[in-house]
C-alpha cells in the first residue's frame, strides 16, 4: 500500500479478510476497494458490519461516497439530508455539504457519460451498412438504452438502409410492434420499399403461413424423422426472420413450402417436386433460392 502498489494489495486484503473477518480488517479493505474503484463491492462488504459507519460520522461519509460513486443516489441522498440537519459543529455540515454537492457532481458526469453513449449508439447506428452481421447485431442491441425520440431515429435508419440484413430488421420491426409504435416507417425489403405501421403488424407465431408450416411439420416429420425435423425447422425460422413482415404473402401454400425443404434434404429427391410442380411451386421454389442466397451472402459478409 505504501509503494502505491493498492490492485495488488487488494488481493492480499481480500485473503486476510477471509481468514479473519473482524471490522478493523473490514474497513480496510472496503477504502482500497474504494480507492480502486471497485464500488459496488465496497458497497457489498462495508454492509456487513455497517454498524462500525454508522456510528462513526468520518466512517458513515465514507460510506456515502461509496454509494454516491455506486449511483446509489437515494440512499446517499437521504443520508446526508439526515446528517445535514443534525449537525451542530460548521465542520460537520461542510463535511456533508461537500458530499451533497459531490452527489450532484457524480449524477451530472452520469447523464453526460449516458448522453455520450447514446450519442455514439446513434452514430453506429448510422453506419451499419460499413458493419458486418455481428456488429449489426450488437449495435442493435445497443439500441436498448436510447430513449423513446433516439430509439425511433434509430429504428427509421436501421428499417430503411437497404445493407441491414433482413434478420436485424424484422427484430426491430417486432420491438417496434411489442411498444405498440403506429408511426410509419420506410422498410427496405428485398430491393422494395414498403411503408409500414409497426403496430399494425402481427408477431411472427400468429402468421397464418407459420402456424401451418409448424403444425405440417410436426405432422409429416417430428416423430418420423426427428433429425430432419431439427434441421428443417431451424432454416425455416432464419426464412421467417428474413420474409417478415411479408410471410403470408410470399407463402401462399404451406404444403407445398415445407415439401420444398424435404425435397431438398431426402436422397434422390433434390429438385424433383419444384421440376415436377406447377407454378405455384415454381415460384415458390424461387423465393427459396431467394432466400438461400442472402443467407450466404450473410455468412460471407466480411468483418469491416
Amino acid at each position: 500500500m505504501e509503494r502505491g502498489e493498492t490492485r495488488e494489495a487488494v488481493d492480499f486484503i481480500e485473503k486476510a479478510y477471509t481468514i479473519k473477518s473482524d471490522r478493523e480488517t473490514n474497513l480496510v479493505l472496503v477504502t482500497v476497494l474504494y480507492q480502486v474503484g471497485e464500488y459496488e463491492k465496497a458497497k457489498n462488504m462495508a454492509g456487513k458490519h455497517l454498524s462500525l459507519y454508522q456510528n462513526d460520522e468520518q466512517l458513515y461519509a465514507l460510506y456515502t461516497s461509496i454509494l454516491i460513486k455506486n449511483h446509489d443516489f437515494l440512499q446517499a441522498e437521504k443520508i446526508i439530508a439526515i446528517e445535514k440537519n443534525k449537525q451542530n459543529n460548521q465542520v460537520s455540515v461542510t463535511l456533508w455539504q461537500s458530499l451533497a454537492q459531490s452527489m450532484e457532481d457524480e449524477k451530472e458526469s452520469l447523464e453526460r457519460t449516458k448522453k455520450n453513449k447514446q450519442q455514439q449508439v446513434l452514430k453506429n447506428v448510422f453506419s451499419m451498412s460499413n458493419q458486418s452481421l455481428e456488429e449489426q447485431s450488437k449495435t442493435f442491441k445497443e439500441t436498448e438504452i436510447l430513449p423513446p425520440h433516439l430509439f425511433l431515429q434509430a429504428a427509421e435508419s436501421i428499417l430503411a438502409n437497404p445493407f441491414v440484413n433482413g434478420i436485424t430488421k424484422t427484430t426491430m420491426l417486432q420491438t417496434l410492434l411489442s411498444r405498440e409504435i403506429d408511426t410509419p416507417f420506410t422498410l427496405e425489403w428485398f430491393n422494395e420499399k414498403h411503408i409500414i405501421i409497426p403496430k399494425n403488424l402481427v408477431p411472427i407465431q400468429e402468421s397464418k403461413a407459420v402456424q401451418a408450416i409448424e403444425d405440417i411439420l410436426k405432422e409429416q416429420l417430428e416423430n418420423n424423422n426427428p433429425v430432419l425435423y431439427q434441421i428443417v425447422s431451424q432454416e425455416i425460422h432464419i426464412h421467417f426472420m428474413l420474409l417478415y413482415p411479408f410471410i403470408d404473402e410470399i407463402i401462399t401454400a404451406p404444403e407445398e413450402w415445407v415439401q420444398l425443404y424435404i425435397d431438398r434434404y431426402e436422397e434422390g429427391q433434390q429438385n424433383s417436386y419444384q421440376e415436377n410442380g406447377s407454378e405455384q411451386i415454381s415460384k415458390l421454389a424461387e423465393w427459396m433460392l431467394r432466400l438461400d442466397n442472402t443467407i450466404e451472402e450473410l455468412a460471407q459478409r466480411p468483418n469491416s
